[in-house]
């Protein structure tokens, strides 16, 4: 069933739930990186992945381990990433706000357009941040950009492969025997 079936309403909870379903992916894809980086580049990584810790702390560590790994020697493949990294960011700050707020339709005559009010528990009209109103069709892609975000760093991964420095034991060992005969 295609989504223009659905009411505007629930098309909204449709798209809220692939956003959801989207960032936990994305979520499992970095915590993929960091079992497979952390070891290879010398990090303990272990502590990060966990249910209870944040998914901003595992994109925290990952950050300097891609950067170690890609991004290290080529300015192109660093931009990419960074590029990367700050998408990874919009996207873990609009799930936690859309997952938390509150989203209701702004009238019978537009059903395709909604307001957001972030959560918030404040009684003071002054500091309350004002509603976002967005459209489905706006919140579509958003979510799209999240579920994109898992297959682009893979995307870049694979560009940059011939990038990649060795792993850290072997630098250490390459550097112990250089320096021996040197």
């Amino acid at each position: 069933m295609g989504t223009e079936a659905l009411s505007g309403e629930h098309r909204l909870h449709w798209l809220l739930g692939r956003l959801v379903h989207a960032h936990a992916r994305l979520d499992l894809n970095i915590g993929l990186q960091l079992k497979w980086l952390g070891p290879y580049r010398g990090v303990e990584v272990e502590d990060l992945l966990s249910a209870s810790e944040p998914f901003k702390k595992r994109v925290k560590k990952l950050r300097p381990l891609v950067f170690e790994m890609w991004g290290h020697s080529n300015p192109a493949a660093r931009e990419a990433f960074e590029h990367w990294f700050e998408r990874v960011e919009r996207a873990r700050a609009l799930r936690n706000d859309y997952a938390h707020g509150r989203w209701g339709p702004v009238s019978i005559r537009e059903p395709n357009l909604f307001a957001f009010i972030a959560l918030s528990w404040e009684f003071d009209p002054d500091k309350i941040a004002p509603e976002v109103r967005i459209t489905l069709d706006e919140f579509e892609a958003q979510t799209k950009e999240i579920e994109l975000l898992g297959h682009d760093f893979m995307r870049l991964q694979k560009k940059f492969e011939a990038e990649g420095r060795w792993s850290k034991a072997w630098e250490d060992e390459h550097a112990r025997k250089t320096s021996a005969v040197g």
